[in-house]
């Protein structure tokens, strides 16, 4: 029994963080599906907070916050507050970390426990975007607690529909983001009957208190009914895909091959072939000019602009998008974008063509890197990561790449991997994934 907890004006007594999955539930007054819920346990609580009751947390998109008295010398309350966020969503908004980390850190939570909770559980392991999404999210507030270094933290990330449920512990995440698509052993090699959890003394506890859940018509998605079906994230991802493949059909009429499937150099000075792909989009003698102008004016409005990068994302049109996307597979445009982003000094991206780029990246290493341009940098890729197809990785691959440059080894590792699971060949995910393990820092340092 790791803790005897108190809440809601009766005693609840855990074993396990997993038993978060019936605790939610029992907490909204509803079984979530569709959701991602990241419930704050063990949270601190102020002399005036500890006969609260419940209350509701302004944070994020929607929140339940459900606390109670303590008479623990520590002032540690049973339930903090519980984000709840649709999962589609979150997996396309990146803000959706920076909600929960500021909610956790308000709190001051001790322990973190990060629900999934569907209707299919191999269709959930299925959805790739879904997962990366989850294991995102659990790596930067495993990261946050690390840095705070509180004492007996923990944090546990689980999956269930209600029959069976999976602790993220005990599965390897290459083989949620594996590419055969055959899930059906997850749950053998991995579940555990959601039958157990409603056989704890939490259970009992909870029906004792008279606020159980008993019947399984008592689901609901965390909005009403069919408003996150197709929400506006979805309808420009649908948007974007289409502008890439009528894209990709031109360029198999002409006869050109995508380069998002080539070999990656990394700063390799290759010109003569940045363009191989995105030619058709611009006209052959005009592309490297076009390049030049759609990424000067995307990132000379980025910095200029007073709006949040999500903000200034969203006014993009389709085939904007699409240019981006397509451009980036570029292996000369993406290490053009690197360089821009570390090194301080370069206003403009055509000046990142003004030199070899093995040189310019040398150039940078002189100085330390503006975290704020390469954090606004990030978060655009993160973005355009969004509305790709999946087996594009080259956006994460770059994410990856900028957060071992800013020193943050731990993020670059994790999404260096989940580049690589997507597409395991990769040199440049590759390339940082073996300088974060070998212990490798960034040349500025």
């Amino acid at each position: 029994m790791w803790r005897t907890l108190r809440g809601m004006e009766t005693t609840l007594h855990m074993q396990t963080l997993a038993e978060s999955l019936l605790l939610i539930p029992h907490a909204l007054g509803f079984k979530p599906v569709n959701a991602l819920v990241v419930s704050c346990l063990l949270v601190e609580q102020s002399n005036e907070e500890q006969n609260s009751g419940m209350r509701y947390v302004p944070h994020g998109r929607a929140l339940t916050g459900v606390e109670g008295d303590t008479d623990n010398d520590d002032a540690f309350g049973a339930i903090g507050p519980m984000i709840v966020l649709d999962i589609q969503r979150a997996s396309s908004n990146p803000l959706a970390v920076a909600s929960v980390l500021e909610t956790i850190a308000e709190y001051k939570a001790k322990a973190v426990a990060v629900c999934w909770f569907g209707a299919n559980l191999n269709a959930m392991a299925a959805d790739r975007r879904a997962v990366e999404c989850v294991l995102n999210l659990a790596m930067n507030i495993h990261e946050y607690l690390a840095c705070q270094s509180i004492e007996d933290a923990m944090l546990g990330v689980f999956a269930t529909d209600y029959i069976s449920w999976i602790d993220f512990d005990d599965v390897n995440t290459e083989y949620l983001m594996g590419n055969h698509g055959e899930f059906d052993t997850l749950i053998s090699q991995y579940g555990h009957s959601y039958s157990q959890l409603e056989n704890t003394e939490l259970s009992a506890e909870l029906i004792y208190a008279g606020s159980a859940l008993h019947f399984k018509d008592e689901r609901a998605g965390c909005e009403a009914e069919g408003e996150c079906s197709d929400c506006d994230i979805e309808v420009r991802r649908k948007a974007v895909l289409r502008a890439l493949q009528e894209e990709e059909q031109y360029a198999a009429y002409e006869g050109r091959g995508s380069s998002a499937n080539k070999n990656d150099s990394t700063f390799d000075d290759h010109s003569d072939t940045c363009d191989e792909h995105g030619a058709h989009l611009f006209g052959e003698e005009n592309a490297h000019r076009e390049v030049d102008t759609l990424w000067e004016t995307v990132l000379g409005d980025l910095f200029r602009d007073g709006r949040g990068v999500g903000e200034y994302f969203a006014q993009l049109s389709a085939p904007t998008l699409a240019k981006l996307i397509v451009s980036l597979r570029e292996i000369h445009t993406r290490d053009r974008l690197i360089v821009f982003a570390v090194d301080g000094t370069i206003s403009a991206f055509s000046a990142t063509d003004s030199a070899p780029l093995s040189d310019l990246l040398s150039q940078a290493t002189t100085s330390t890197p503006i975290a704020s341009r390469m954090d606004r940098i990030i978060e655009l890729l993160m973005f355009i990561d969004a509305l790709t197809p999946v087996q594009d990785v080259t956006a994460m691959a770059t994410i990856s790449y900028l957060y071992w440059w800013l020193g943050k080894g731990s993020m670059a590792f994790h999404t260096s991997r989940l580049a690589l699971a997507r597409k395991p060949d990769y040199s440049l995910a590759q390339l940082v994934s073996y300088a974060v393990e070998a212990r490798l820092a960034p040349p500025w340092m």
